[in-house]
């Protein structure tokens, strides 16, 4: 997986590297990207799922320096210009997101950091 930026308006792509192509999605069209195993992670854009393989932590090398993701959860990277709302769910919460009913894991301890991340966009 590569990251690559489109000089004319600065947007930043992901190639993956799918079983028979490759798929260019672009960084911000990413609502989260959910670890399934140790070897495999979900990406959900706006338009599409992609299984592919690698690790969360690999993934989050490539995009922790992007202002727009934050690691919500050991299982989890969130788009912050993608979140709808925040609801509480046992004894962590439930990050919803705009245009889709998929949801991701936010732990109690980063509810404040992902709080203020917010307010500061």
């Amino acid at each position: 997986m590569d990251l690559i930026k489109k000089n004319s308006n600065l947007d930043e792509f992901l190639i993956l590297s799918l079983r028979n192509r490759q798929e260019i999605i672009n960084i911000n069209s990413i609502n989260f990207i959910q670890k399934v195993n140790d070897r495999h992670v979900v990406i959900s854009t706006l338009t599409a799922e992609y299984t592919i393989q690698s690790t969360l932590k690999n993934i989050w090398n490539i995009l922790e320096n992007k202002n727009i993701f934050f690691r919500s959860h050991k299982s989890f990277i969130i788009n912050l210009k993608q979140i709808k709302s925040i609801n509480r769910f046992s004894n962590s919460y439930c990050v919803n997101f705009k245009r889709t009913e998929k949801r991701a894991i936010l732990s109690r301890d980063n509810k404040k950091k992902l709080q203020d991340l917010i307010i500061s966009i």
